[in-house]
């Protein structure tokens, strides 16, 4: 794929923890444009999930996590 300057989004991600009691700093990513949607509908899935705690919400909000950790590596 080809993208033009202007059309990637930058993400701020913490990185899964390394080792026991180690710093997480935040680390700023480029992304292409389309996939922006799909990480902050990803992103709303968990915060809903954590003001309501019915079965359907807390395993879209799994799935949520699992899919956003795959795609931050």
């Amino acid at each position: 794929m080809d993208w033009e300057q202007g059309e990637l989004r930058n993400i701020r991600v913490k990185p899964p923890r390394r080792r026991p009691g180690g710093a997480q700093d935040w680390v700023d990513l480029m992304i292409p444009a389309p996939y922006d949607r799909i990480v902050a509908q990803m992103i709303s899935e968990d915060c809903y999930a954590t003001i309501h705690s019915e079965h359907e919400a807390v395993r879209r909000q799994s799935y949520a996590i699992e899919t956003l950790e795959e795609f931050c590596k």
